[in-house]
């Protein structure tokens, strides 16, 4: 079955746990303008892309299945929380709720996902040389956001931000991983669930975080060296990770 009410929810309070977590210690640890980055870096994961194909990759059919509408949720509640921490903290705006609200129904992923959403409902059909120009850009998109993002890297760049980008990358792909696959357990999901959840908990942080970052004014080098650095550790650590929870269910 595709939609899963528990892994959604699960999925959801791990979320906001570590939202709420990292904006707390974000608030007493780090000058103004690094701290709404800093927390959207520690939750935002790369869900959309990485998850999916990992999910997809590692179970076939039933991962596309429950892991496309883990990605649908995800972009949305992510895209909420960004909104309105990045607002917040943003020194281009005054922070309001109608402000808030506005951003979040101009911004573009939203809009796609409530259109996906609303085309699967209607059973919309569309051309084959459509979804196959869609996976093409669709290709391009990680690639080029990366690309940006690497292009705002400095050695300057990292030793100033260098501690909350690695703070903020740690919570993303160990902190929150470990203590939600530990949560979800508690909870009584098992084997496939947590192995689910697991991918969609330790990718790392979203690329469209960066341009999320500099559209709000926010901290572009320290979005940027989260960006990077949660990429390059998780390539350990979302392996280490499958491999404990594999044997540990005894698949």
């Amino acid at each position: 079955m595709a939609f899963q009410p528990g892994l959604v929810l699960c999925f959801a309070l791990v979320t906001l746990l570590a939202f709420a977590g990292s904006w707390r210690w974000a608030h007493t640890n780090l000058p103004f303008n690094q701290r709404g980055v800093f927390v959207q870096g520690a939750f935002r994961g790369n869900c959309g892309v990485v998850s999916f194909a990992l999910v997809s990759n590692y179970f076939g059919a039933y991962g596309a299945s429950v892991g496309g509408v883990l990605a649908g949720v995800a972009i949305l509640l992510f895209n909420v929380l960004s909104v309105f921490i990045l607002s917040y903290y943003s020194p281009l705006m005054r922070f309001s709720v109608k402000s808030a609200l506005k951003d979040l129904v101009s911004n573009p992923l939203v809009l796609s996902v409530l259109a996906g959403l609303l085309a699967s409902w209607v059973k919309l059909s569309i051309p084959h040389w459509v979804q196959v120009s869609g996976h093409y850009f669709a290709g391009m998109t990680l690639p080029l956001a990366l690309i940006c993002a690497g292009a705002t890297l400095s050695v300057e760049g990292v030793r100033q931000s260098g501690k909350a980008a690695f703070q903020s990358s740690l919570v993303k792909i160990i902190i929150l991983p470990v203590l939600g696959c530990l949560l979800a357990f508690a909870l009584g999901f098992r084997d496939k669930d947590l192995i689910v959840l697991w991918f969609f908990f330790a990718t790392p942080t979203a690329a469209a975080s960066f341009s999320m970052a500099l559209a709000a004014g926010g901290d572009g080098r320290l979005a940027a060296n989260i960006i990077a650095v949660s990429t390059v550790l998780s390539i350990a650590t979302v392996t280490a990770g499958v491999y404990v929870l594999a044997a540990f269910i005894g698949n």
